[in-house]
């Protein structure tokens, strides 16, 4: 499903500030706020050798996946200068590929978005949080 999505998105954009602005900065970041979530579900499993397998598997894919998200974030920032546009024009992006996606109504991973290069502002609107 995750693939699928990618593979639309690809699809979808072709723009590098298009390609930028929804696969990293807003299909993998959904990754950094669902992957907690799992973990948190999985913890009290954590004795059985597979769950436990299974929860270092994800702890390493969340690790990669703010990385993946960071340098997204870098090239999507370059687009935007190099379109001479400001970064705000991330929500217009989203809001034309995945109308209504924010604010959002569940929790976000606000450590692990500001570690791959979201700032506070941007937080806020995702999720009308104060960060």
């Amino acid at each position: 499903m995750v693939h699928d999505a990618l593979f639309e998105a690809s699809r979808q954009t072709q723009t590098l500030l298009d390609r930028m602005a929804v696969v990293p900065r807003y299909l993998e970041a959904n990754g950094l706020d669902a992957t907690p979530l799992i973990l948190q579900k999985l913890e009290p499993l954590r004795k059985d050798t597979m769950v436990s397998k299974i929860i270092g598997a994800l702890e390493i894919i969340l690790d990669e996946e703010v990385d993946h998200v960071r340098r997204g974030d870098r090239w999507f920032h370059y687009a935007c200068e190099r379109e001479n546009v400001d970064s705000d024009v991330f929500f217009e992006i989203i809001e034309r590929h995945y109308p209504q996606s924010f604010p959002r109504k569940t929790a976000i991973n606000c450590d692990a978005r500001k570690s791959a290069g979201f700032e506070c502002n941007e937080l806020e609107k995702i999720s009308l949080i104060k960060c």
